[in-house]
């Protein structure tokens, strides 16, 4: 196996560590959903209740539990969490994972070659580095550290191996992909949404009555949200003509409507938001953008977490109350005793 310096080596002839991430996306991207932790940080968002979701999900996946904790990540050393999807595969194997931030990269290299050599983990070599594989698992993902800002991850080996195989080569996106990413957007993200709309999104859109006439003519999209003084939400979508685009922004603007009509009563908060809204067209393109002021979104915060607390609350009740219910019934019908003889 080569060594880390040889790896290490090879990758200072990269472009800035910024800049890898792009050539690590699977030549079959066709989606990608990026999440930006230090913007969330320099925007005073980040809250006890992301370190705790983010702790939620390491628990839910035994593999990822163990690795983060050789690397020694925890929420305050994440810098960006990249989802690459392909519409190759099934499932999970559909998907890529690239985690940026700041990692004990030799400790964790070192400690992972260690559990390959015992067996623990099952290891290969891609391009000179090791991949490993936690065969035990049944969540099990091949991954790799790539340099100690970098991590990559898939259920599928071939995606792994792809995304390797374009930061050998220093391959850029596909062209759709770029397209996108590189389109106006907002300087700072917190998340960012963007690709090719798949053929299941335009199949659920025909079920709605104002988007049928127009989804097949949906081609992709480009969903950008920022924070800050004035933080902002941005969604274009590219449609296959003007006419398309004229009609869309008929179709969201009478949605806008019928929520403002439907919803006034309950969410007053809501309808000043929905005033906000700005949707116009520009050739092929479909721009709807709503900017709200820190006090409006500190305020959307407060009421996600509250009604978030009142369905965890009425989801608690209702699992007491069935356990509940099945201890009734075990008290009613107790089981037979089989000790006894039936009667003659």
């Amino acid at each position: 196996m080569v060594s880390l310096g040889f790896w290490l080596a090879a990758l200072s002839v990269l472009p800035a560590v910024d800049d890898i991430s792009k050539y690590l996306f699977p030549k079959e991207t066709k989606r990608l959903a990026i999440i930006n932790f230090n913007a969330i940080r320099d925007s005073g968002y980040w809250t006890e209740e992301i370190n705790e979701g983010f702790e939620r999900g390491l628990r839910d996946n035994e593999q990822f539990e163990r690795i983060t904790k050789l690397m020694e990540i925890n929420p305050q050393h994440l810098e960006q969490f990249t989802i690459c999807e392909t519409n190759t595969g099934q499932g999970p194997e559909r998907l890529f994972f690239i985690i940026r931030g700041q990692f004990a990269y030799e400790k964790a290299a070192k400690g992972l070659e260690e559990m390959g050599k015992s067996g623990e983990l099952t290891s290969l070599t891609i391009h000179d580095l090791p991949v490993y594989y936690n065969h035990r698992s049944r969540e099990a993902s091949y991954f790799a550290l790539v340099d100690d800002h970098t991590l990559v991850m898939s259920p599928g080996k071939n995606l792994l191996t792809d995304a390797l195989d374009g930061l050998k080569e220093l391959r850029e996106p596909s062209k759709e992909l770029a397209d996108r990413l590189n389109a106006k957007a907002l300087d700072s993200f917190a998340f960012r949404l963007a690709g090719v709309i798949p053929d299941e999104a335009k199949r659920g859109l025909k079920q709605v009555p104002q988007f049928e006439p127009i989804a097949d003519d949906l081609v992709s999209y480009d969903i950008v949200g920022s924070l800050g003084e004035s933080p902002r939400l941005q969604v274009r979508l590219t449609m296959s003509d003007e006419t398309a685009a004229s009609q869309c922004v008929n179709a969201l603007t009478a949605l806008i409507a019928f929520a403002k009509l439907t919803g006034g009563g309950a969410r007053p908060d809501l309808i000043a938001l929905l005033d906000k809204v700005s949707v116009k067209s520009d050739e092929l393109e479909v721009l709807a953008e709503l900017t709200v002021t820190q006090k409006q979104f500190g305020d959307l915060v407060v009421q996600g977490r509250e009604d978030r607390e009142k369905m965890r609350a009425r989801f608690k009740e209702r699992r007491e109350r069935r356990l509940k219910m099945k201890d009734n019934e075990k008290k009613d019908n107790p089981p037979a005793d089989a000790t006894k003889k039936p009667a003659a």
